[in-house]
């Protein structure tokens, strides 16, 4: 059996931080079998706690100084029974200046601030706190995983194994351990459990950062594991804590035991280990101690919808779209969508001048790339692709293209002919996947344009009605023809005009009668006239002086 020894050089008493205590170092073996009882029981190897714990410096490197070592094989043969209660495998040296010490955990430091408050004394049961710890809040707790220990948040617990590897001798690098602060009075550790969704070979422990005189200082750990020793007994390797030795460890006992021989013991950490040296594989569902529930899972994934967002493209605005049409590819915008088409032409070998595409700026995680649609109102021949300019590694450079054709290739399956994705090949492209796997294998990638693709190689026609993809939905057609009615003249304003007013009629001026002295014939007028007209005048003549004349015999 191997043991290290440590010499403890001078305690520092001035100048102390008292923001963290060095928790001790305790054993960190473990023993499991399948029907719960001790066997096998074998020494502990590897024990290195500090003898004396005093307060550092959290930003120092390490705590105890002047370490001298010495190896010591044990000639013990391990054996099948249970083992009987022992005292310690060996004592500590009688050498004023050492102790013989445990490993786990090592160098954990703990905060002051508590996380379980202590009962008043003489209260009423503790009341139940649950403390939850994420993957996106630890909660408090602090993993001491060594190369070949780890630890992992699963949606049932916490996923906690060791494995051999290399380079990796007694197992001394696998080692998986956890702890956070905690400060309530020993006694109320008395009923203990932690709980498993699954487990294989050796369990994790439960185990308790005692500080066992109440100076602020942390003086072992007690370890619980249930299934390899009695319901409700605790072990530790750590000196000083006045309980019957047992198992093979110090002191061996329950917590009314530990709490009869230290009164004044407080727990200042709660935690759990697997190893060093053994192999082990568990999920920790839950460690009830002190008065709280230590739960652990995968943090609730808030799904936000992405807010939909319409871009119209259309023959009079673009909307950011860029058309990258060869020879005997075309597109055009009609009434219904984007009619897209190629042919074949000539001088066209292999169809490569037959294509046709289109591509938009874009912005936001691949991830919400998961459901991806393409509408069209009509097609013949092949049809165009739905295309995504992505980003892989997020450093803001376009890696490749994956396209979409789920008629082709199985809905919601992408491929790309760029290598560097990660994804397993596929129907002939370096990757076939889904846009879980590529954002699995890709997390940091973002996709920075969208488009469609026709060609080359190709010879098909369609009218894209939508592209449904990342939040956003891309239309096209024609723009609306507005026909706008002609605007009349507007008067200007002037000075108004006077209506012009009627003229007053003018009365005539009464004509007074003209005597007309007719000339007889005796006085030439015949002759004057020589005419028809002069004789009709003559009558005239006559006929007025016969007027004249029997006026003047009226008056007589």
């Amino acid at each position: 059996m191997k043991r290290t020894r440590y010499r403890i050089g001078a305690i520092a008493t001035s100048a102390v931080l008292l923001s963290a205590v060095a928790v001790p170092a305790m054993a960190d073996d473990h023993l499991e079998v399948s029907n719960g009882t001790a066997q096998d029981i074998v020494a502990i190897d590897d024990i290195e706690t500090p003898g004396e714990v005093i307060a550092i410096d959290p930003d120092a490197d390490d705590a105890p100084v002047d370490q001298e070592s010495t190896d010591e094989e044990s000639t013990d043969e391990e054996s099948t029974e249970v083992a009987p209660e022992a005292g310690p495998a060996e004592e500590p040296s009688t050498d004023d200046a050492s102790v013989i010490v445990e490993e786990t955990p090592a160098d954990v430091v703990v905060p002051v601030e508590p996380v379980v408050t202590e009962p008043v004394a003489g209260a009423a049961p503790l009341a139940v706190t649950t403390v939850h710890s994420t993957d996106k809040s630890a909660a408090g707790w602090t993993m001491t995983d060594r190369t070949f220990g780890h630890h992992e948040y699963v949606t049932n617990g916490l996923h906690v194994w060791t494995e051999a590897g290399t380079g990796n001798p007694g197992l001394t690098q696998s080692k998986a351990a956890g702890y956070v602060p905690a400060d309530f009075p020993l006694t109320d550790a008395a009923t203990t459990t932690i709980e498993f969704a699954s487990f294989s070979g050796v369990r994790p422990s439960a185990q308790l950062v005692v500080d066992r005189d109440a100076d602020g200082a942390a003086d072992g750990i007690l370890v619980y594991e249930p299934w390899a020793y009695a319901d409700g007994m605790w072990w530790t390797s750590a000196a000083g804590f006045g309980v019957t030795p047992g198992m093979g460890y110090a002191s061996y006992g329950s917590i009314d035991a530990y709490s009869a021989a230290n009164p004044g013991a407080r727990v200042m950490a709660v935690g759990y280990s697997l190893g060093s040296g053994v192999i082990g594989d568990a999920i920790i569902e839950q460690i009830v101690v002190g008065g709280a529930t230590y739960t652990f899972g995968l943090a609730p994934v808030v799904v936000t919808p992405p807010v939909v967002t319409t871009v119209h493209s259309t023959d009079k605005n673009a909307a950011g779209w860029g058309m990258q049409n060869r020879t005997f590819g075309h597109h055009e915008y009609v009434e219904n969508g984007l009619h897209v088409w190629t042919e074949t032409g000539t001088d066209n070998p292999g169809l490569t001048q037959s294509k046709a595409a289109g591509y938009v700026a874009a912005s936001f995680p691949l991830t919400d790339a998961a459901t991806t649609s393409i509408e069209f109102s009509s097609y013949s021949g092949v049809r165009p692709s739905v295309q995504l300019a992505v980003d892989r590694d997020g450093n803001g450079t376009w890696d490749g293209y994956l396209v979409y054709e789920p008629w082709a290739y199985g809905e919601g399956n992408w491929w790309t002919s760029k290598t560097g994705f990660g994804v397993p090949a596929g129907a002939g492209y370096e990757s076939l996947g889904t846009i879980a796997a590529f954002s699995a294998a890709n997390p940091n990638a973002k996709v920075i344009g969208v488009g469609y693709s026709l060609g080359s190689g190709v010879i098909g026609d369609a009218v894209i009605e939508q592209i449904v993809v990342g939040g956003a939905t891309y239309t096209f057609g024609l723009e609306p023809t507005v026909v706008t009615p002609p605007v009349p003249a507007t008067p200007v304003p002037g000075a108004p005009v006077a209506p012009a007013v009627p003229a007053a009629p003018v009365a005539a001026a009464p004509v007074e009668p003209v005597s007309t002295v007719v000339p007889t014939a005796t006085e030439g007028t015949l002759a004057a006239t020589g005419s028809q007209a002069g004789l009709l005048a003559l009558l005239g003549a006559m006929v007025v002086a016969a007027g004249v004349g029997l006026r003047r015999f009226a008056r007589r």
